[in-house]
């Protein structure tokens, strides 16, 4: 049983046990007791190429419905791009067919989906007929006015028909500020370039329509790629070039000059995802050729610390492929992204009140870019059932990457004296508190269903009796005292039997 209650859902539900008979605590006398040495776990690690590791806005995600490698399951997030004729077939006449397949599809594989809306790509007129007059035709392909009134206000009223059914549907990822230039990447906009204003405008009518969800920004395009990180800190980049010497020195020879927008860019991946596609090598050009391509790629995750990696989009097939080069598009999944460890837990063996100390690692490029809670729990070992848990004031949207150096979350909480003498299975689990996530995967082994790991066994035992002038049942509070089973001296072993509630530890590493 996952912590919680059961559920007929993939992911679990759980809740604090917070019954009338289990209200009663007991209270530590630090005067009574002499101070003992906390105790503690350490979880062992996952292989550090582990492809198990899937957890949201992190490593592969399917692009355009390929995975080129094969994941153990589906990757959390998936992307397509569509055009305007798509969305609308006649003016103000709307079918969302198309997208809302995508969005059905992304929830029975447990998903959130993302998309980019185009007005135009390298063939053919990908708008509604009646939009043809508002653009022109240059080398046999059609263009968009981009300044033009009439084509803004239809593609505004395209983009609000989309949000009013849309914003704020939990299938539904990143929406991309994708709108201008070939293929919506900012760039190649033809014979009728759009000015700084529209620019805006463009970028304005999608976050507009759109408030619920974050927002991409394509980076071709310094003045709608500025003006949309400007307008949100949640609002990231997305950079189609991976494996290119382009994709990171372009930037850096554009933006680096200016301190203050170079940070806006460099430093976006603290609070807003950075999404990258591969774009195809070309061994007529050494700064794009297949030889060291994925390392190019991996370099350019690191520098911008990229969360996601487009698991498609490299026109050759995986089977053609060298061992050598899977190796490395593997190594961009398992680095890219969030990537948690728990390296260790500490029982703190004698305080006031029950407290755990955890180190954190994130092994990988980004933080989390949704809520998650972490659920410390206490099951029956046998069962399975839950017996107790808490929430840590862990946020993984500010586990920045710890560069080999954890961070010590230390969550204080109270275990009911009722539990007193029972052999316990302290736990651990990351959820999303609306349950359409499945729960986050951690570097760490011992993964069981329902993403709950197990830490180690606890036996809770009676402990040194509250102090004068303390009445335990009304002043709350519960204390940990842990040993090693089969360790500590025999007084020890006497102070910790006395009266009250201690927390005895039996080490137990997670394989």
């Amino acid at each position: 049983m996952p912590v919680g209650e059961g559920s007929e859902t993939s992911t679990m539900k759980y809740r604090s046990l917070c019954l009338p008979s289990l209200v009663t605590v007991a209270v530590l006398s630090l005067s009574s007791v002499a101070v003992a040495e906390p105790v503690s776990f350490a979880p062992a690690p996952l292989e550090a190429s582990d492809m198990s590791v899937q957890n949201p806005w992190s490593g592969l995600y399917e692009w355009n419905g390929q995975e080129m490698i094969d994941l153990p399951e589906a990757a959390p997030d998936s992307y397509r791009r569509f055009v305007w004729k798509d969305f609308e077939i006649a003016k103000d006449q709307y079918d969302f067919t198309k997208l809302e397949a995508r969005l059905a599809e992304a929830k029975e594989k447990g998903q959130r989906f993302s998309f980019r809306l185009r007005a135009m790509t390298s063939e053919g007129l990908q708008v509604p007929d009646y939009i043809e007059q508002y653009g022109n035709y240059s080398d046999g392909l059609w263009y968009p006015d981009w300044n033009d009134t009439n084509f803004l206000g239809r593609y505004r009223a395209l983009f609000q028909a989309i949000g009013a059914k849309y914003d704020g549907d939990e299938r539904l990822g990143y929406v991309e500020i994708g709108v201008y230039g070939k293929w919506g990447e900012g760039h190649s906009p033809g014979p009728n370039g759009a000015t700084d204003e529209t620019k805006k405008a463009l970028v304005d009518m999608v976050v507009d329509a759109f408030p619920s969800h974050r927002h991409i920004a394509m980076s071709d395009d310094e003045v709608m790629l500025f003006h949309a990180l400007e307008k949100s800190p949640k609002t990231g980049w997305r950079r189609d070039s991976l494996g290119w010497v382009h994709f990171y020195k372009t930037p850096e020879d554009e933006f680096s000059g200016d301190t203050g927008r170079w940070t806006l860019f460099a430093e976006r991946w603290k609070t807003a995802p950075i999404v990258t596609e591969f774009a195809p090598w070309d061994d007529s050009n050494p700064d794009k050729a297949r030889e060291s391509f994925f390392d190019r790629a991996l370099l350019g995750v690191q520098k911008f610390h990229a969360a996601e990696v487009s698991n498609g989009n490299l026109d050759v097939n995986a089977s053609e492929l060298t061992e050598a080069e899977m190796e490395k598009f593997a190594e961009l999944h398992w680095r890219t992204g969030l990537r948690p460890r728990l390296v260790k837990v500490e029982v703190d063996t004698q305080t006031g009140s029950n407290k755990l100390s955890a180190s954190w690692e994130n092994l990988g490029t980004a933080p989390a870019y949704e809520h998650y809670e972490v659920i410390w729990g206490l099951r029956d070992p046998a069962t399975k059932e839950s017996i107790w848990n808490t929430t840590s004031g862990l946020d993984l949207e500010t586990l920045l990457p710890t560069e080999g150096t954890p961070i010590v979350v230390e969550d204080a909480f109270t275990i009911p004296t009722q539990l007193a003498g029972k052999t316990l299975e302290l736990t651990v689990q990351i959820v999303d508190p609306t349950q359409y996530r499945k729960p986050l995967h951690l570097v760490t082994q011992g993964r069981e269903a329902e993403g709950v790991y197990p830490i180690g066994t606890l036996t809770l035992v009676e402990g040194p009796a509250a102090g004068p002038g303390l009445d335990a049942a009304d002043e709350g509070g519960c204390a940990c005292r842990a040993a090693s089973t089969g360790s500590g001296s025999a007084s020890a072993a006497v102070i910790a039997m006395a009266a009250g509630l201690a927390l005895r530890v039996r080490r137990r590493r997670v394989d």
